[in-house]
C-alpha cells in the first residue's frame, strides 16, 4: 500500500511540476513583449533594395530574422531566414558542420596526394595529367551541352514558328470555304427567307403576346417584391441602432490594437510612391495620422506620379500578447457587437432559405 502511495505522489509531483512550467510559459508568453524590427534601405530604381526585418522575444533569446534583396540589380541571395536560440542559429550550425566536413574531406585529399608525390613522382604526374584532362573533358561537355541546348532551343522556336505559321494558313484557307459556302446558301435561300420568315415571326409573336405579357408582369412582381425584402432588411440591419454601437465598438478597438502595435520609434528618410496619386494621396494621409509620434525622426517625400521606393528608413516596436488577448475578449464580449454577429447570421439564414 505504501509503494502505491508513493507512486501517486510522484506521479501528482510531476504533473504539478508541469502545470507549473505550463504557467509559466503562458504567462511569459503574455506579459513579455514581442519587439519587432525592421530596416529598409536602398532604392528599386538605380541600386538593389536591402530589407531586414525581426522579431524577437525574452530579450532577444529566441530570434526570427529575414532577409530580402530587391530591385533591378539585387546583389547575394534572393531572400534569407534565420531562427536564432541563445545566440545560436542551427542552420547556421548544420552549415558550418557541412563546410567543415568539407575542408576536411579536402585536406585529407590533398595530403594524401602529397603523400603520393613524395613517395611515387610518376604516379603523382600522372594522376595531375588525369586530372587535367577530366576536367577539359568536363569543360568540353558542358559547352557542348550548352550548344545542344541552344540549338534545340533554335529548333523548337523554329518548329513552332512553322506550326504557328501552317495553322494560321489552315485557318485562313477554312474561313474563305466558310465564306464561299455561306454565301452560296445566303443567294439560294435569301428570297424564301425574306417572303416567309417575317410573316411567320409576326404571326408567331402575335400568338405569343398574352402569356408573354403574363409572365412578365408575374416575374417582375416577385422581382420587385424581394428586392423589396432585401432593401428592408439591409435598411433594419443598417439603421439599428445596435449596429450603429457595435461599429463604433469594433473601430475603437481597433484604434486601440493599431497603436499598441504601431512602432513606438522610426528614424531616417524615405521616398514612395505607387505609381497612383489617389492611392498615394490615400496612403499619405493614413500615415499622417501617427506621423506626430515620429516628429522630427522620420521624414517621408512621396512621388504621386512615379512607382519608387527609396530611403533609409529603421522601425521598432514591440507588442504585448496580454493587450492583443484583451481586445479580442473585449471584442467577443461586447453586447452590441455579439448581436451585430446574430443578426447578420439571421440574415444569411433568411436569404438562404427564401434563396
Amino acid at each position: 500500500m505504501s509503494v502505491l502511495s508513493g507512486i501517486l505522489l510522484f506521479i501528482g509531483k510531476c504533473v504539478l511540476i508541469l502545470l507549473l512550467i505550463l504557467l509559466l510559459l503562458i504567462a511569459a508568453l503574455l506579459f513579455i513583449p514581442f519587439r519587432y524590427r525592421a530596416h529598409v534601405s536602398g532604392s528599386t530604381e538605380s541600386s538593389e533594395l536591402h530589407i531586414i526585418a525581426e522579431i524577437s522575444f525574452c530579450l532577444r533569446a529566441l530570434r526570427f530574422r529575414f532577409e530580402k534583396n530587391a530591385g533591378k540589380n539585387p546583389g547575394g541571395p534572393a531572400s534569407a531566414k534565420k531562427f536564432i536560440i541563445f545566440g545560436i542559429s542551427p542552420s547556421d550550425m548544420r552549415k558550418a558542420a557541412k563546410r567543415k566536413k568539407a575542408e576536411a574531406a579536402k585536406a585529407e585529399k590533398k595530403k594524401r596526394i602529397e603523400q603520393i608525390h613524395e613517395e611515387n613522382p610518376e604516379q603523382y604526374q600522372k594522376m595531375k595529367e588525369e586530372a587535367r584532362a577530366r576536367k577539359e573533358e568536363r569543360e568540353r561537355r558542358k559547352k557542348q551541352a550548352e550548344e545542344e541546348a541552344a540549338l534545340r532551343r533554335r529548333r523548337e522556336e523554329e518548329e513552332l514558328a512553322r506550326a504557328t505559321e501552317r495553322r494560321e494558313r489552315m485557318r485562313i484557307r477554312a474561313l474563305h470555304s466558310i465564306g464561299y459556302a455561306e454565301r452560296a446558301v445566303r443567294a439560294i435561300f435569301s428570297a424564301v427567307r425574306d417572303t416567309f420568315g417575317l410573316l411567320y415571326r409576326i404571326l408567331l409573336r402575335l400568338s405569343e403576346i398574352p402569356s408573354l405579357l403574363g409572365g412578365r408582369l408575374a416575374d417582375g412582381w416577385k422581382s420587385a417584391l424581394s428586392a423589396m425584402g432585401k432593401v428592408m432588411n439591409t435598411s433594419s440591419f443598417a439603421t439599428d441602432p445596435r449596429t450603429h454601437g457595435a461599429l463604433l465598438a469594433l473601430l475603437r478597438l481597433l484604434r486601440k490594437l493599431l497603436g499598441h502595435i504601431m512602432p513606438g520609434d522610426a528614424a531616417g528618410e524615405l521616398t514612395y510612391g505607387f505609381g497612383d496619386p489617389a492611392l498615394t494621396g490615400e496612403s499619405l494621409a493614413a500615415v499622417s495620422v501617427y506621423y506626430p509620434r515620429y516628429a522630427g525622426k522620420l521624414q517621408i517625400n512621396p512621388r504621386f506620379d512615379d512607382p519608387v521606393l527609396d530611403g533609409d528608413v529603421e522601425v521598432r516596436g514591440r507588442v504585448f500578447l496580454c493587450y492583443v488577448v484583451t481586445i479580442l475578449i473585449r471584442t467577443l464580449l461586447d453586447s452590441d457587437i455579439r448581436y451585430m454577429i446574430h443578426l447578420y447570421r439571421e440574415r444569411k439564414k433568411e436569404e438562404q432559405d427564401h434563396g
